[in-house]
């Protein structure tokens, strides 16, 4: 996952005409999506166009910007930095909170494979970016992250037709798939990590809680081989923090409060 500067690296770049943007910084709080009704071209054709009126303000047609282009074939355009707030969704809210994505194509025309997975891209950087998750259908406004242009315009549209159902489709199964793909084991290993993470402070600092942070980053400080050092040291003098002892150790800490003084035997923790 890479932005820089505020481009995606797996976009082609085109860059905007720069004064068509609001004035704010984008906020980023989602998406808006978008059928161009058209091809790539036509879009870009419109996108770019500086046509003026007398009076200076941009023609009607000419006075439009996106953040995104996604094509049929071949990977997402982005026309400016994801700080942008671009002229696309039909209020000046919509345009300055979420990030703008037109698709090729036109109403009754689902989205297709090639753009599915371009869209799918664009979640996974906004995700990685904001460390929120894209949700679609929630009952909950404030946490709802992707909007489609109909539901944002202050002008009455059908855009985007529902050309986006295959999007929501995949985006659906990725989720459940997310949920379902740890194994019982792996949860429960999840679930006790954080123990499984103290026992190693301790075992190899002698100290509990923060102080024992605090002495595992200095000794980390000063390189593997102190480090290995101190593990070869606990091993054999038989204060030993292995894969099937740590069961036996969190056992016993809920008892004992985690916070006494011990040593590891196999399957148990002895306490002093």
């Amino acid at each position: 996952m890479t932005i820089y500067e505020g481009w995606l690296s797996g976009c082609t770049v085109k860059v905007g005409v720069p004064d068509k943007v609001f004035p704010e910084p984008n906020k980023g709080l989602g998406f808006a999506l978008h059928s161009i009704e058209g091809t790539i071209a036509g879009a870009l054709s419109r996108f770019m166009s500086t046509d003026k009126l007398a009076n200076g303000n941009y023609t009607p047609n000419a006075e439009a910007s996106c953040m995104f282009l996604n094509p049929k074939g071949g990977l997402p355009f982005q026309m400016y930095p994801i700080t942008a707030s671009t002229w696309t969704s039909g209020s000046r809210l919509a345009n300055t909170t979420l990030w703008a994505v037109e698709s090729e194509g036109k109403a009754g025309e689902p989205l297709n494979v090639n753009q599915v997975a371009n869209m799918m891209y664009l979640i996974d950087e906004w995700e990685f970016h904001t460390g929120k998750k894209a949700v679609r259908v929630t009952a909950d406004i404030n946490t709802r992250t992707i909007w489609e242009h109909r539901e944002v315009s202050i002008i009455p549209t059908d855009c985007p037709s529902g050309r986006y159902a295959p999007f929501y489709a995949t985006l659906a199964l990725r989720k459940k798939e997310v949920k379902e793909e740890m194994t019982p084991d792996e949860k429960e290993f999840l679930k006790w990590a954080p123990a499984r993470l103290s026992a190693l402070e301790h075992a190899l600092t002698g100290l509990t809680g923060n102080d024992a942070i605090v002495a595992l980053a200095a000794l980390n400080a000063l390189g593997a081989k102190p480090l290995a050092a101190r593990i070869d040291s606990l091993e054999r003098d038989g204060d030993k923090v292995l894969r099937n002892t740590v069961a036996g150790h969190i056992i016993h800490h809920p008892a004992q409060g985690g916070e006494r003084p011990h040593t590891h035997e196999t399957g148990k923790a002895v306490y002093k």
